[in-house]
């Protein structure tokens, strides 16, 4: 392609395209590098190179056939219909995608966790471990509805995302690539200190349900949320096989992002956001999901993503210009 066409060609990529593509490119190169060290190398690789090739193959058709058209007719073909709303809500698929690739990574380059390190500060600013704080009120009810809220993470920036699509303006891409920028700056901090969380190393996880109960829906939410870390139902020793997803929490780096870009472009649910983001982010704690620091890095680091996005943003459109 010459290098005119591919530049025009390039001009119909979002810059959250790019963030996800690029991620997938960086990725790919490391596992097909580290290949000797990893299990599944093969079957990742051959996902990322999936990944970077069908948004590219989407994106081409999508502009193909709507141009920069946020709208679509009632009258258009089912495949048409699915390329429209294929390319506009596959950014979620992508990202849990990459999410789980990175796991064997941080489990191959940096084994040891920080568990024991995390809890000891947690005793250190408080005196105690950090879900004692709330062992005097704790209750069914109580854990129910956190339970609740904690699961509401995958949902918030969705909620907020439809709202902001519907608006049919640029709204939906500064939340979309500042959400996914987020998503992808957490997973690397993953690798500075991996850790599995209080529920495994502080108390005994096999005794949860017993300990914190709820009253109907939270035993099922906890399996389905141990069941997206890698932990099964039967699973003999679940702390050597789960996700090292704790440190800094990306439940509180993404939901702040969510709740500031709800009141920042004056969405409709901003306060129904945040109310279950700020429980959720409590819940993380009562739960025995995170620890305390986990949350004070969270806090952190979402505030540093919120400050890195931009310059992320203008060095990316400065390549595509250049080209």
């Amino acid at each position: 392609m010459p290098k005119g066409k591919f530049a025009k060609h390039l001009q119909i990529y979002k810059i959250s395209d790019l963030y996800i593509i690029s991620m997938a490119i960086i990725l790919a190169v490391v596992n097909l590098a580290a290949s000797p060290l990893l299990d599944n190398w093969l079957s990742d690789f051959f996902t990322l190179i999936i990944l970077i090739i069908l948004p590219a193959l989407l994106i081409t058709h999508h502009y193909k056939l709507f141009g920069d058209s946020r709208t679509i007719e009632k009258s258009r073909k089912f495949h048409e219909k699915f390329i429209f709303y294929a390319r506009q809500f596959y950014f979620p698929f992508a990202v849990l995608t990459i999410y789980t690739i990175f796991q064997p990574l941080i489990k191959t380059f940096h084994p040891v966790d920080f568990d024991l390190i995390l809890n000891q500060w947690d005793i250190a600013l408080l005196g105690m471990k950090a879900a004692e704080v709330f062992s005097g009120f704790a209750n069914p009810f109580l854990t129910e509805f956190l339970q609740i809220t904690y699961t509401s993470f995958y949902f918030l920036p969705l909620i907020v995302g439809f709202e902001l699509y519907r608006r049919h303006n640029d709204e939906f891409d500064l939340f979309a690539r500042n959400i996914i920028f987020t998503f992808f700056f957490s997973y690397i901090l993953y690798f500075i200190m991996p850790a599995i969380g209080p529920r495994f190393v502080v108390y005994d996880f096999a005794a949860l349900d017993k300990e914190l109960p709820g009253v109907f829906l939270t035993h099922y939410l906890r399996e389905a949320i141990n069941f997206g870390g890698g932990v099964f139902d039967k699973t003999v020793n679940p702390a050597l096989i789960v996700n090292r997803d704790c440190m800094p929490s990306g439940h509180t780096m993404i939901t702040l992002a969510t709740i500031f870009w709800a009141y920042r472009l004056n969405t409709k649910v901003r306060h129904i956001i945040l109310i279950f983001g700020i429980s959720l982010i409590f819940a993380t704690i009562y739960l025995r999901y995170h620890y305390l620091v986990d949350i004070i890095a969270g806090i952190i680091f979402a505030a540093l993503s919120l400050w890195l996005e931009p310059i992320f943003n203008k060095y990316f459109r400065n390549i595509v210009n250049k080209i």
